[in-house]
C-alpha cells in the first residue's frame, strides 16, 4: 500500500488509522497475562497503552495487534468503584466464558468519568465458507449510592464475507 500512495501513507498515518478502528471497532486481543481483552477507548491509557482486564497496563502495536507488558501506565480506579469494577469483570468473564465457544470473544470493564464501562465483543469468522459474524455491546453503568443505573447499545453483524468484502471496497 505504501508503494502505491507513496509518502503521504508514513507510520503515523497508518498507526493512527489502525487505533482509530481498534477502538471503533473493540477489537478482542491477548493480552500478555493470555486474558483475552476489548480494545475500547475507555481502557485507554495513551496511545499505545491501555490497561488489561486485572486493571494492569500493556502496551500495544495497533498495526500487528502485538501486546507487550508494560511496567509504566496510569494506575486503575481506587476505592468503591475499583470493588465493583472488579466484581463486574468477574462476572463479565464468567458469562463470556459460558455462553460463548469462539476464540475472539471477550469482556472488558473499564472506570472513566466515575462511571463503569462494560465492552463485550465476540466474532466467529468463517473464512473458508465466506461469512462471518460479529457480535459487540457497550454498555456505561452510574453507581450512585445502593442503586446503578444502566444503559448501553448492541451491534450485530452477520453477512456473506463476500457482500461485507464488496461493502467494504465500496468505500475505498
Amino acid at each position: 500500500m505504501k508503494k502505491l500512495v507513496g509518502p503521504v501513507l508514513t507510520d503515523e498515518v497508518v498507526n493512527h488509522s489502525a487505533r482509530t478502528f481498534n477502538n471503533k471497532t473493540l477489537r478482542v486481543v491477548s493480552t500478555p497475562s493470555g486474558e483475552k481483552a476489548v480494545l475500547n477507548p475507555m481502557s485507554e491509557i495513551d496511545t499505545r497503552h491501555y490497561l488489561g482486564n486485572n486493571n494492569t497496563p500493556y502496551s500495544i502495536d495497533h498495526v500487528s495487534l502485538a501486546t507487550t507488558e508494560d511496567e509504566g501506565g496510569a494506575p486503575g480506579a481506587e476505592g468503591a468503584l475499583e470493588l465493583h469494577r472488579a466484581a463486574l469483570q468477574s462476572a463479565v468473564s464468567a458469562y463470556i466464558s459460558s455462553k460463548f465457544t469462539c476464540e475472539l470473544a471477550a469482556g472488558t470493564v473499564a472506570t472513566k468519568d466515575n462511571n463503569l464501562h462494560v465492552f463485550i465483543c465476540t466474532e466467529k469468522p468463517n473464512l473458508r465458507n465466506f461469512w462471518s459474524g460479529k457480535w459487540t455491546s457497550s454498555w456505561v453503568v452510574s453507581v450512585d449510592g445502593g442503586s446503578a443505573s444502566v444503559s448501553g447499545e448492541i451491534k450485530v453483524r452477520a453477512m456473506p464475507l463476500v457482500v461485507w468484502v464488496e461493502r467494504m471496497c465500496s468505500y475505498c
